[in-house]
């Protein structure tokens, strides 16, 4: 049997929502990798939508058989794979950032004082480090590198609101006596665009031509553009770009610190897992990861003894897109883990590189209990960290016309977005003018701005010739809205915006100032400057939106009496 590792480069080109177990049922947390899983389940989809008649056969032979596995991809440094920091790495509290830390190795040292330790002198120097420690803030390390180096995940999040997909708001629903409303805030926490990530295929086969023709049949099922993770169709989906940057090798790791030899009777050699691990234990069949500890030594024949463990756990699920159901969630050894191995008798490098080929554990095929063999690291590891990118510089003088318009262009799109949206919030809570009213005062508003505002002002003067009558301004009057100034009457809001008193109070109201530090090209002060030109656009569209808001309640509530009309 050869086996064979195909490195897979994936560029994100968008954000990747890659979700792993949150603890708010309405929010989703991405993972900091793209697992072996979600690559695997691209595969499935391009050979299900190829429409080929060998697409069942094909289907077998890279997903179900287990000749093919899809081993997770980790952040890329300087194209390298890197691999979860070992949780036997620490690093000393209150130190200094630096370009480089001294990170003592726990492996190293057995923490149980032998009768003569003097705590004083520590003379005993194997028991434990003599600093206070915590754990490595960097979640990956290429550690097979010749200088080990740190790599960075970023991560953004997004809050979104559930919305009719007709209404494009949140709506409620009746139920006899009962109204249930919906649209639930919920937080999206994604993997930023424009990260790589690097993995591999592994694929077992009776000789070299049929090991390349297995890696040659993946390479046709991720060309192009892959989708991974949840809502590919909204925002998400990482839009990534595979590559295959380099040929076919013989392990998952080659490099600095990689056990390559055979073992001798008394050797130390650091088992350390680069994927989660699900283990059950063999009598009961109950998730057991304890059972390592038991299952290593089995696998070597009982030729090692275990000299010390240095591991922790986490939860594992997953979700199958084509049962639409959760998968079920087990306790598993988290990547990272290690244990230090002592030989009891010579052991060839053959038996090592065949746990490493057949991993250990449950769903293999998608990179699970992935283990390699390294030597055991000195008591201190020295690890480089990757340098901040620097600022690009800003540019110097006025900025283009087109910038300045661009700019223009996204300041006017916000301000409308956030009046229509701050429409609704100030009409939540109040009973409408009659639906023939709102309707006049909208077809003012069909107008240019600033004579639609002229006009509406006009209206609303009691002095004025053409102001509405009694019965109208008494329907707009008995109205009140919900501004930041209080419960105003929809009379004095509506005269009060369609004054030039509406300057300043329509950016206080939409948040001007925050829009100008959020969305800003040129400077937060040109963003504002934009704002203040577009604020009798805003004030005309605000006010249209509040009537616009209206004249839905209007429309659902119920006939009013006649006492009321009048």
């Amino acid at each position: 049997m050869i086996t064979r590792y195909l490195p897979y480069r994936i560029q994100l080109n968008a954000p990747a929502l890659l979700t792993t177990i949150s603890p708010d049922p309405n929010s989703a947390v991405s993972s900091l990798y793209v697992p072996g899983s979600a690559i695997r389940g691209a595969v499935a989809n391009a050979i299900l939508h190829s429409g080929r008649p060998d697409a069942e056969q094909e289907m077998r032979l890279l997903i179900l058989n287990g000749g093919v596995r899809y081993l997770n991809a980790y952040p890329a440094s300087d194209s390298h794979r890197t691999l979860p920091t070992p949780l036997y790495l620490r690093g000393r509290k209150h130190a200094a950032d630096g370009d480089t830390l001294s990170a003592p190795n726990l492996s190293a040292f057995h923490g149980r004082p032998g009768p003569e330790f003097d705590p004083v002198s520590l003379e005993d120097e194997g028991t434990w480090p003599d600093s206070e420690l915590e754990r490595v803030r960097e979640p990956f390390v290429a550690i097979d590198a010749a200088k080990p180096r740190f790599a960075k995940v970023a991560l953004s999040s997004r809050v979104h609101q559930q919305r009719d997909r007709t209404k494009g708001r949140a709506w409620r629903e009746r139920h006899g006596h009962q109204e249930i409303a919906h649209g639930a805030i919920f937080t999206y926490e994604f993997l930023d665009a424009c990260q790589q990530f690097v993995g591999l295929i592994q694929v077992d086969g009776d000789s070299e031509a049929e090991a390349a023709h297995l890696l040659d049949r993946v390479r046709k099922r991720l060309a192009g553009t892959v989708l991974l993770g949840r809502s590919r169709k909204a925002r998400y989906g990482g839009a990534a770009a595979v590559e295959f940057p380099s040929q076919a090798r013989k392990r998952e790791l080659s490099g600095t610190g990689v056990f390559n030899r055979d073992v001798t009777k008394g050797d130390e050699i650091l088992a350390l897992l680069t994927a989660p691990c699900i283990l059950r234990d063999r009598k009961t069949g109950q998730i057991d990861p304890a059972a390592l500890l038991r299952q290593l030594p089995e696998l070597l024949n009982d030729r090692v003894e275990i000299v010390r463990v240095r591991w922790a756990f986490e939860l594992t699920g997953g979700f199958n897109r084509k049962w639409r159901l959760s998968l079920p969630q087990a306790l598993a050894i988290a990547p990272g883990s290690a244990v230090l191995l002592r030989a009891r008798q010579e052991i060839p490098k053959g038996d090592l590189l065949r746990i490493e080929h057949g991993a250990m554990g449950e769903r293999r095929i998608e990179g699970f209990g992935r283990i390699v063999f390294l030597e055991p690291p000195a008591k201190v590891v020295h690890v480089y960290r990757s340098k901040p990118r620097p600022e690009p510089p800003r540019p110097r003088g006025e900025p283009p016309e087109q910038v300045t318009e661009i700019e223009r262009c996204i300041m006017q799109a916000a301000l409308l977005r956030a009046a229509d949206r701050r429409a609704v919030e100030m009409t939540r809570q109040t009973r409408p003018p009659s639906g023939s009213l709102v309707g006049r005062l909208r077809n003012v508003m069909r107008r240019d701005p600033q004579d639609a505002l002229l006009t509406l002002a006009q209206w609303l003067g009691s002095d004025e010739p053409s102001a509405l009558k009694r019965p109208a301004m008494d329907q707009l009057r008995r109205c009140r809205l919900i501004d930041v100034d209080g419960q105003p009457t929809l009379a004095d809001w509506l005269r009060q915006y369609a004054s030039e008193e509406g300057h300043t109070a329509v950016l206080r109201e939409l948040g001007a100032t925050d829009l100008a530090q959020r969305l800003h090209i040129v400077s937060r002060d040109s963003a504002l400057q934009a704002l203040e030109n577009l604020t009798m656009a805003a004030r005309a569209g605000l006010i249209d939106g509040v009537l616009a808001a209206l004249r839905r309640k209007a429309s659902a509530m119920p006939p009013r009496s006649q006492h009321e009309r009048r």
